[in-house]
């Protein structure tokens, strides 16, 4: 089987839970899953309908894609700022790809974004440090979920355009609050990153 799936939701007095899956993932993987499929951070109420995508390996053989959406569903508290999450997994490297492309292109689509458009240096700055085997954070001012397409576009396209063999051991999210234990290249708003103590790459440009 190429492709598995899980689908994580929250669960009144619960919390996140793993509510569907592929019978035949182990108990170590949907662990994993449960760690790693939502993005880091707090201030979600204020990201009502933002989507993000985390790309992770959930096993030496496994690739986890993990679209996870900020829902206004309320939980017993009346908090609100809920993620869904649906995550696909993959067997093979050449079907991982094939989804980054598709999402890739899809993105472009969808937001009228042509390729030549996309800033040049902060696709080659985020390859320099992946390669260089540094965390790679990512900073946009966020207007709304069409205008951080742009951001999505210029992950997709570094992590594409690097060597086939790496693109699948670096994990990526497109989307975050924190990227304190979070993925390899991670973008946040540029209103957390200015007061981290952290270096990043402003992305510029936008829809």
């Amino acid at each position: 089987m190429e492709r598995q799936f899980a689908e994580i939701s929250l669960s009144p007095g619960k919390g996140y839970e793993i509510s569907q899956h592929s019978s035949d993932l182990t108990s170590t993987e949907l662990q994993h899953l449960w760690e790693k499929a939502l993005p880091q951070g707090n201030g979600w109420p204020s990201y009502i309908g933002m989507e993000s995508l985390k790309c992770f390996r959930l096993s030496d053989n496994k690739i986890a894609v993990s679209q996870a959406r900020v829902t206004n569903q309320e939980d017993e508290f009346g908090r609100r700022g809920i993620f869904r999450a649906r995550v696909d997994i993959f067997t093979s490297v050449s079907g991982y790809i094939e989804k980054l492309t598709k999402a890739y292109t899809q993105i472009l689509s969808s937001a009228r974004l042509r390729e030549s458009a996309l800033h040049q240096p902060s696709v080659f700055g985020v390859i320099e440090q992946v390669l260089s085997n540094r965390q790679v954070i990512l900073a946009s001012p966020f207007i709304n979920r069409e205008n951080w397409r742009y951001m999505e576009a210029i992950i997709l396209k570094a992590i594409l355009s690097l060597p086939t063999q790496i693109c699948p051991l670096v994990s990526l999210t497109t989307f975050a609050l924190s990227p304190y234990r979070e993925s390899f290249v991670v973008a946040l708003p540029m209103s957390i990153a200015k007061d981290l103590k952290k270096p990043f790459i402003t992305v510029g440009g936008h829809i």
